[in-house]
């Protein structure tokens, strides 16, 4: 029909008009910024990828891009780019090497670089389908920052300063803790630095009182760095200490010790002293490596002054009293950008009497904690964890628990308890609307399941499912899962303070 010839050739038109606008405008983007423009590197270049970059920048003959831009697919760029602070989308083809500097790279399915591809500090988001025939360089954590200067850029190999003296917290006071077995701790820390010293050598030392005993706990750290990225020295230290500190952060846990009673943990006291070193790598790793001596004891729990807590007190379980000589080894991950984040950590630890000390084992655990977008601007957040005895048997001291808020929650406080433990947490969340920009309104549907069990004894895996509703870290929801020490389902209505729970590269 005639009208409907003339929508579809209208159609054809504005199609044709807004392809165009693309194309005019990317290449825009692309041509405009580059005009006049000069970057330079400033500062020593540390280590090979910098060097790298340093060597693009000398040799010339690319254009920068320093706005976010979309190369379409008609788009063909015949030499270099290199792309500052901007998020670029590239469907087209590029002969040449891209090289970016803290922003972010996305290659849809129909782009082709016939040369490397290098991120440096910002973030890589490929097609499994794009072509990058040089190969693809990803340093999330390069620390680099770029800076205006007149007629173009200057990109310095940047890091915070250091101070030659550095107090925690305020003036050296630390965040106090509250639990069931020392009440109340405060502490105070502060760390010295010999910067115009060879190797920069630095001492932390901190005190912590507690208060129900009125002893005083300690630690001290001596390092030395021969480069930015490596350390070594030995650290000794008096304290309380617990394996579930996964669980939750310590003001969460303290607050909900101090407001119902609630401690999400179990405690020993150790003396330690270790020497060791440890690694910084431009890809997010970091690596430690540590002889250990610990001297543990057991401690009791005390019912404490909690404002609308139970009477009595959940018992703390008793340890193995003994010394342990043992090597570590920890790996830990991190890479993060706006939307998602990975964390993983993988560790050993062994011990031997032929060496000294009361017990033999090696303890194996795992972490991953991962948070990833998905349909529209939904995200789906991973937690899983894995620790228990690859050999010998460990030490009550080395077991660790679950249960209640936190993994399971209608579960009795860390009622499952053994030489192993494996628990997972997934949630899919779906934000509502935004709340003065800080967080968002978020419905979830959360999943979790876990199990602790010793030698001798059988997995037996509990699972329950959450709805919850959230305003970043509080979590308010409803449960539904096992029953405490009997068949069938129980529901519980849960209050929760949730962050990010795998460990944290510095």
């Amino acid at each position: 029909e005639p009208g409907t010839m003339m929508a579809g050739q209208e159609h054809r038109i504005r199609r044709l008009l807004v392809g165009t606008a693309l194309a005019l405008g990317a290449a825009m983007a692309l041509t405009l910024p580059a005009a006049g423009q000069q970057v330079s590197f400033s500062g020593r270049p540390e280590g090979g990828v910098q060097r790298s970059l340093v060597s693009f920048l000398e040799r010339g003959n690319f254009d920068v891009i320093t706005r976010d831009t979309l190369l379409d697919r008609d788009a063909s760029i015949g030499k270099n780019l290199l792309i500052l602070e901007a998020s670029v989308r590239i469907a087209g083809q590029v002969d040449g090497s891209v090289y970016v500097v803290d922003g972010d790279l996305f290659l849809r399915p129909d782009a082709h670089i016939s040369g490397e591809v290098v991120v440096l500090g910002g973030g890589y988001y490929a097609s499994s389908l794009a072509t990058v025939q040089g190969g693809v360089t990803y340093r999330p954590r390069e620390q680099l920052r770029v800076l205006p200067e007149a007629g173009g850029h200057v990109i310095f190999g940047w890091e915070e300063p250091l101070e030659a003296f550095e107090f925690d917290g305020l003036y050296g006071v630390q965040l106090p803790t509250y639990q069931r077995v020392d009440a109340l701790t405060l502490g105070w820390g502060a760390v010295g630095r010999g910067l115009d010293l060879a190797w920069q050598p630095d001492l932390y030392v901190a005190a912590r009182v507690r208060s129900f005993s009125g002893e005083v706990e300690a630690s001290m750290r001596q390092y030395w760095h021969p480069s930015r990225r490596f350390g070594f020295g030995l650290e000794a230290s008096r304290a309380t200490r617990t394996n579930e500190d996964w669980i939750r952060r310590g003001w969460v846990n303290s607050l909900f010790y101090f407001l119902v009673g609630d401690d999400f943990r179990d405690y020993f006291e150790a003396d330690r002293v270790e020497l060791g070193g440890e690694w910084l790598s431009g890809t997010g790793w970091q690596v430690q490596v540590k002889g250990r001596w610990e001297n543990a004891r057991s401690i009791e729990a005390h019912d404490m002054f909690t404002l609308f807590g139970p009477d009595g007190v959940r018992p703390n379980p008793e340890i193995d009293d003994g010394q342990t000589y043992s090597l570590l080894s920890v790996a830990d991950f991190e890479r993060r950008n706006r939307r998602s984040h990975t964390r993983l950590r993988i560790g050993l630890e062994g011990a031997s009497r032929d060496i000294g000390g009361d017990f033999s084992f090696l303890l194996g655990e795992a972490q991953l904690d991962v948070r990833a977008p998905a349909f529209l601007d939904h995200s789906i957040e991973l937690f899983v964890i894995g620790r228990g005895d690859l050999a010998g048997r460990l030490p009550r001291q080395r077991w660790s628990a679950i249960g209640g808020i936190g993994t399971l929650p209608t579960l009795p406080i860390l009622s499952l308890r053994g030489e192993r433990i494996v628990f997972g947490d997934i949630a899919y969340a779906v934000p509502l609307f935004s709340l003065a920009r800080l967080s968002s309104f978020d419905l979830l549907l959360r999943g979790a399941a876990g199990a602790a069990w010793s030698e001798g004894e059988s997995l037996q895996l509990k699972t329950t499912a959450s709805f919850a509703a959230r305003v970043a870290p509080v979590e308010v929801g409803v449960a539904v899962g096992p029953r405490a020490g009997e068949d069938g389902a129980d529901v519980r209505v849960y209050l929760d303070i949730r962050f990010s729970r795998g460990p944290r590269v510095p």
